[in-house]
C-alpha cells in the first residue's frame, strides 16, 4: 500500500472540498458551498501550514487506502474525528452514491452505520482524476478480530441478522455493479487452474497449495447454487468488516455487534452466498 507521505497532497486536496463544521446533510453542506457562511474545513492553510497531525494512518486494510482525520490539529473544539478513505479504482464513482443511499436509510431503521460526509458541492465523494476518488466518512466506534471463536460467531450472527433486518424495506437500484465478483463457481475454477499451474510457478510461497487443497476440499461441502429471492447484502463478511463493542456487563470479556464497515460491496445476493 501507498504511505501517507506519498498520498499526503492527493489527501489535503480531497479534504479541500468538505466544510468545516463538516455537516452531514448534503443540503446544507450544498447551501455552504453556495456561499451560505460555510468556511473550508482547511481554509486558507496550504499544503506546507498544514498540522502533521491532522492526518494518520488508520486501519491495515488491503483494498482501499484509510485514514483518520482529526480536526483538534486544527484548533477545532470540540474537534471531529473522521475517516478519510482513497477508493481501490477497482470500485466506480458511482458506489459512493449507493452507500450514501443505503446507509441513509439504514440509520433511518436505527442501524449504526457509517455515514458519509457530503462534500461542499454535495456529492458523495470527490474524483481528483489520477489522484483517485477520495471520500470521508463518519468514525464508528468498536474493535475488529481477525480470529473467530463460538462466542463471537454468535455475536456476528446476530448483527448480520439486524443488518439484513434493517434493509428488508429497501428496494435500491444500484448504480455501480460488478458482476461476477460473487460467482463462486468461476473463483473455484480459477483457484483449481492456479494450483494446477503451480508446479511451474518460481518462488511459489510454501503455504499455497497447502492453503488452497484446504480451501477446495472444504469448498466441496458447499452448493453452488443458493434458493430463495435475492436480498439486499453486504457482499464481504468477513469478521474484520464487523465492529463490536464490549458487552454491557462490566466483569464480562464478551461483546456486542455493533455495525458493518467497507461498504463498497452492497449488492443483490442469495443469503447463501452472503
Amino acid at each position: 500500500m501507498t504511505t501517507l507521505p506519498e498520498l499526503r497532497p492527493a489527501a489535503l486536496a480531497a479534504l479541500r472540498h468538505y466544510d468545516r463544521n463538516l455537516p452531514l446533510d448534503s443540503a446544507e453542506s450544498s447551501e455552504a458551498g453556495a456561499g451560505a457562511g460555510g468556511a473550508p474545513l482547511l481554509g486558507e492553510l496550504t499544503d506546507e501550514q498544514v498540522p502533521a497531525g491532522l492526518i494518520s494512518p488508520l486501519g491495515c486494510g488491503l483494498i482501499n487506502h484509510t485514514f483518520l482525520v482529526d480536526t483538534a490539529a486544527l484548533g477545532q473544539n470540540p474537534p471531529v474525528r473522521a475517516v478519510l478513505q482513497r477508493v481501490n479504482p477497482l470500485f466506480g464513482l458511482a458506489v459512493n452514491e449507493d452507500i450514501a443511499a443505503i446507509t441513509r436509510h439504514l440509520q433511518a431503521r436505527g442501524m449504526p452505520t457509517p455515514l458519509l460526509y457530503p462534500t461542499r458541492g454535495g456529492a458523495p465523494a470527490i474524483d481528483l482524476g489520477p489522484a483517485g476518488v477520495w471520500r470521508l466518512m463518519t468514525l464508528m466506534p468498536g474493535q475488529t478480530f481477525t480470529r473467530v471463536d463460538p462466542p463471537l460467531a454468535y455475536a456476528a450472527g446476530r448483527l448480520v441478522a439486524r443488518f439484513h433486518r434493517s434493509l428488508l424495506d429497501l428496494v435500491h437500484r444500484f448504480r455501480f455493479t460488478r458482476p461476477g465478483a460473487h460467482d463462486l463457481g468461476r473463483h473455484l475454477a480459477n483457484l483449481r487452474a492456479a494450483v494446477t499451474k503451480a508446479p511451474t510457478v518460481a518462488n511459489l510461497p510454501a503455504d499455497f497449495l497447502p492453503l488452497a487443497s484446504e480451501i477446495l476440499a472444504r469448498c466441496d461441502e458447499l452448493p453452488l447454487d443458493f434458493a430463495g429471492p435475492r436480498r439486499l447484502c453486504h457482499g464481504d463478511l468477513k469478521i474484520s468488516n464487523l465492529l463490536f463493542l464490549p458487552a454491557p456487563a462490566a466483569d464480562s470479556d464478551a461483546v456486542v455487534g455493533h455495525c458493518l464497515v467497507d461498504l463498497d460491496t452492497l449488492c443483490y445476493l442469495q443469503l447463501g452466498l452472503e
